[in-house]
């Protein structure tokens, strides 16, 4: 019995070892199942994830490639256009230096690339304007004007003067200016143009200064000088600006019983010949208020679309002393000196009348 007992515990232990070691050989599979399936799912979302980084890299690079082209592309059209434009585009340093010319700013300044580069923009600025061109640059640079226009004469490789008209933009880095770029054309003509004009208005203002009496052009539409030499201020004590900002100049300045007699003569100016040259004597107040008499000569200056005179030139002197003479001299021949009575020439001409 006892040892029936013993082979029962016996068979009772061996099952139960048995049931712990299907247990645990049941709990490593199922951890080894487990650790497979997580290493699958890790391994599969490892390589879903760098497909999917793989993907984003691959169409970041061919986005940059192609924004890369375009802006290439770009680039060289804005290559192109900058070095094909008839207009000259340089820039430079914060000290004034070349550090860009495009083709037209050399062939203009006849220099090659090597000696322009690095030169300060000065050196190439006529020695009279030189400081006068330095500093209209530096206060741009000191107030950071964005851009500014100025215009300069230079003188180019071949030792010719040329003038320029250059509009400058500041390049800023980090708020603060590092240098220009410029876009310039060459105005020599204009320029000697408008020296010859100055030239010539400089001749016409010494001639008018010059000539005796007072020289004028008068508008018949606007009824006012627009030009005067300052021989007026002699005549009639008026300010030259005083004189050309009248707007109605007949009714200001005319005697009242000679405004009618003027009106027809402009009337009739209108119609006259070029060359013509038509006279006309009358009294205008002076600045203090007494009566001058002119004797003017005027001739077409300028006509309308219409062929007719809206301009007139003139030139006008004071016959004041004359007048008074002349009308002394009437008095005698008319008047007795001693009595002051009419005497017999005025009488026989009433008669006569």
């Amino acid at each position: 019995a006892l040892s029936q007992i013993v082979r029962r515990d016996i068979a009772a232990m061996n099952a139960e070892e048995h049931r712990i070691l299907r247990a645990r050989t049941e709990r490593q599979a199922r951890a080894l199942w487990l650790s497979r399936s997580f290493f699958g799912a890790g391994l599969f979302l490892s390589l879903a994830l760098m497909g999917i980084a793989i993907w984003r890299v691959l169409r970041d690079l061919r986005h940059r490639s192609a924004a890369e082209r375009k802006l290439a592309a770009k680039d060289e059209q804005y290559r192109q256009v900058v070095e094909l434009a008839g207009d000259i585009i340089y820039r430079t340093d914060a000290q004034g230096r070349f550090t860009f010319c495009n083709h037209a700013a050399l062939s203009v300044l006849h220099f090659s690339e090597l000696e322009i580069m690095g030169t300060p923009y000065t050196n190439l600025v006529r020695q009279d304007k030189r400081r006068e061109a330095e500093r209209f640059y530096l206060r741009q640079f000191a107030r950071k004007r964005k851009t500014t226009y100025f215009e300069f004469p230079i003188v180019d490789g071949h030792g010719c003067e040329r003038w320029i008209g250059q509009n400058v933009q500041l390049i800023m880095e980090d708020g603060k200016p590092c240098g220009f770029q410029a876009i310039a054309r060459e105005i020599t003509e204009r320029k000697n143009a408008e020296m010859e004009l100055q030239k010539s208005r400089n001749f016409v203002e010494r001639i008018a200064a010059t000539t005796p009496g007072v020289l004028y052009v008068y508008d018949l539409n606007d009824q006012k000088n627009i030009f005067s030499n300052r021989e007026i201020t002699t005549v009639l004590g008026y300010k030259l600006e005083e004189i050309l900002n009248f707007d109605r100049l007949l009714s200001q300045i005319a005697h009242p019983d000679d405004q009618a007699m003027m009106q027809g003569h402009y009337a009739a100016m209108r119609q006259a010949q070029d060359g013509e040259v038509r006279r006309l004597e009358y009294r205008a107040r002076h600045a203090d208020g007494h009566w001058v008499w002119l004797a003017k000569r005027e001739t077409a200056f300028e006509r309308g679309a219409d062929g007719m005179v809206v301009q007139v030139v003139g030139i006008a002197q004071d016959i004041t002393a004359q007048k008074t003479a002349q009308e002394k001299l009437a008095y005698q021949a008319t008047y007795d000196a001693l009595t002051g009575l009419p005497n017999r020439h005025y009488f026989w001409t009433k008669l006569q009348a």
